[in-house]
């Protein structure tokens, strides 16, 4: 085989392995109906929920200080469902802070409310 020909047979197997690998990512993928307070696994991660509601809830009036725990169940192969969310602030002693909270978790994560449990956070403690 004559080298111009070997070259352009080269060429044309790299635009098609180059093809291939641009629908490689889309091919496999089902797209699954999930309830509100399910989260895909791959964007959940408590510690970037955990991270995200504490961003949230420290910028809340009256909340001051606050420390995150959220726990996640195994709902699907493909999502987790918040089960549950504690949340430590300097405003929990309030009952209308710890309303609000409450229910911004609430509305947020689709929890019900004996799932959420609000605490004063210990003066001094990080």
């Amino acid at each position: 085989m004559d080298p111009e020909k070997r070259k352009k047979i080269y060429l044309l197997i790299a635009a098609l392995l180059g093809f291939l690998l641009l629908l490689w990512p889309a091919m496999g993928k089902e797209k699954t109906s999930v309830s509100t307070n399910s989260l895909p696994v791959t964007e959940t991660g408590e510690d970037n929920l955990e991270g995200r509601l504490k961003k949230l809830l420290v910028s809340t009036e009256g909340v001051g200080k606050a420390e995150v725990m959220i726990t996640l169940k195994q709902e699907e192969e493909t999502s987790m469902e918040v089960e549950g969310v504690v949340v430590l602030c300097d405003g929990g002693g309030n009952a209308k802070v710890k309303s609000e909270i409450a229910e911004a978790v609430g509305a947020l994560f689709d929890v019900p409310a004996h799932k959420i449990k609000v605490l004063k956070r210990v003066s001094g403690k990080s």
